[in-house]
């Protein structure tokens, strides 16, 4: 059987959907509860399959759009949506010329046992893109599943979709993305060392790696960070490549405004609320220094006048 190692403990039989779900954003979400209420009803086992990396990234590299969750995240929230089993799959060349049927057959049916098959309206898969749900349909009673088409959720007259979402991050406007997502946008990772340049200057920060290939965030932000669940602390965050410092690395890093913590190899969540600014290429680094304690009381005024409302 192909992808073994991934697939050889996968429970059967399932009620099972296929996608990139980055974001797992409303329009996901209600698809998902039909995969979970379908699974349930049936006695099945509710099952995501989605790749890494995702398809465009392994076609397009940089060109491909930005990704809105890392893979660790998007299993994250796939699991905090109810779903019991994700199925994540290397985007290889392998897989990239597998046939629509090989897929079918080697995945759904044999590794998976799927009983039904729930797809988005747009959904293609297979060699060409050559899978799509009149192939399902087509092969649904061969190998025993049913197929179900769902509609895309739409929100103000829009279709919801990974694509508005990065255009609204990428505008800073999160009340756009937060209604889309129906939860704030946020970051998750594991803080790392960095060269401690904010810690001499009296702003230390936490810095986290992106674990993505695109970021749809750039610059400097307001935000929250909570450390290993706990409770949310007011912060400002800088995402870029640095180029005052020079070294190219793209990183989040997240000065915490009222308290110093040792944060090292701590798991973080980074909630986005304001956007304060572009990255910048500043001249040299006491430039930088001062351009960095101006944001600092930006996003402290930020709070208060939060605060106050």
């Amino acid at each position: 059987m192909i992808f073994e190692n991934e697939l050889k403990k996968a429970k059967q039989p399932t009620v099972v959907t296929i996608g990139n779900f980055d974001g797992v954003h409303l329009g996901h979400q209600c698809l998902l509860q039909q995969v979970i209420n379908k699974a349930q009803s049936l006695g099945a086992v509710s099952t995501v399959i989605i790749f890494s990396p995702q398809p465009l990234e392994f076609f397009r590299a940089q060109d491909a759009p930005a990704r809105l969750t890392s893979r660790e995240e998007k299993i994250y929230w796939l699991k905090q949506a109810g779903i019991e089993q994700v199925i994540c799959l290397p985007f290889t060349p392998r897989l990239a010329g597998l046939s629509a049927r090989e897929f079918v057959e080697t995945i759904l049916h044999q590794a998976l046992g799927a009983i039904e098959v729930i797809i988005g309206d747009d959904f293609h898969f297979g060699h060409n893109r050559e899978g799509n749900l009149a192939f399902l349909q087509g092969c649904a009673s061969e190998f025993g599943f049913n197929v179900v088409s769902t509609e895309s959720v739409v929100q103000a007259g829009q279709r919801v979709s990974s694509s508005q979402i990065r255009k609204a991050l990428e505008d800073g406007d999160f009340a756009t993305v937060n209604t889309l997502l129906g939860r704030d946008y946020t970051l998750r990772g594991t803080v790392i060392q960095g060269k401690q340049l904010g810690r001499q200057w009296g702003v230390p920060t936490a810095n986290i790696a992106l674990a993505r290939l695109v970021s749809p965030l750039h610059g400097i932000y307001v935000c929250e960070m909570q450390i290993e669940g706990g409770e949310k602390l007011p912060a400002v965050a800088s995402i870029g490549s640095r180029p005052a410092v020079d070294d190219g690395e793209f990183l989040c890093e997240v000065h915490l405004l009222d308290k110093n913590i040792d944060c090292y190899d701590k798991s973080v969540e980074v909630t986005f609320l304001h956007k304060l600014r572009d990255e910048e290429n500043f001249h040299d680094l006491e430039a930088l220094k001062a351009q960095i304690y101006d944001d600092v009381a930006q996003a402290r005024a930020f709070f208060k006048t939060r605060n106050v409302s």
